[in-house]
């Protein structure tokens, strides 16, 4: 899980993500209503204030 969050915030000039204040964590890659037929190791909605990673990949 950790390496996701670095991947989503390796080209940000700061790594804290005060924005988000609920994290989901599934049992393993996911699809999204964005994306429905696609798996994926994260995602995040900023206007929501939700990141979303798999325990596992």
């Amino acid at each position: 899980m950790a390496a996701n969050a670095v991947l989503l915030t390796r080209h940000k000039a700061s790594f804290l993500l005060p924005k988000f204040n609920v994290t989901v964590i599934y049992p393993g890659p996911f699809p999204s209503p964005q994306y429905p037929m696609d798996f994926h190791a994260s995602e995040l909605f900023e206007e929501d204030g939700v990141l979303i990673f798999p325990l596992s990949i």
